[in-house]
């Protein structure tokens, strides 16, 4: 009867300490949820059926435009930023709302001929935490790759 007894505390002490790990692990799987994660971030001159084209990190001082592009894992109303520089000059700060899962999103900057030299974006999450900078060359020898 003793060794009934023992093993019914066993099982009884065991069970809570299986069911918090049980909610141990939901909870670890909802905190990586709650934030963005960039999965692709690549410049280019443009967008075709939502993927990038003409990926590059030199441009013609003609190109006209440059395109920021990125893919994130992200939670349910998410926000990412594009913040646009040349050398250290901020010419703009793009607010991008994105789904929650996988999603894709852009920002496109005009570009006179005059605005040579080196430019970067800062991709950055809704609390300012820049998850990326890219570099790119307006004016250098186009099609260079990433």
């Amino acid at each position: 009867m003793r060794g009934m007894a023992r093993l019914v505390c066993s099982i009884s002490l065991l069970i809570p300490a299986l069911l918090l790990a049980q909610d141990s692990g939901k909870g670890v799987e909802l905190q990586r949820m709650e934030t963005v994660r960039l999965t692709k971030a690549v410049m280019a001159r443009s967008v075709d059926q939502r993927e990038p084209s003409g990926e590059a990190t030199a441009f013609p001082r003609d190109v006209g435009q440059v395109v920021c592009f990125t893919q994130v894992d992200a939670p349910a109303d998410s926000v990412v930023y594009h913040v646009w520089r040349h050398g250290t000059t901020l010419h703009a700060k793009v607010q991008l709302s994105v789904q929650q899962g996988s999603w894709r999103t852009w920002s496109r900057k005009r570009i006179h001929p005059s605005w040579t030299g080196d430019w970067t974006v800062d991709i950055e999450d809704d609390s300012g935490k820049v998850l990326k900078t890219l570099g790119f060359t307006i004016g250098g020898t186009e099609g260079s790759q990433n």
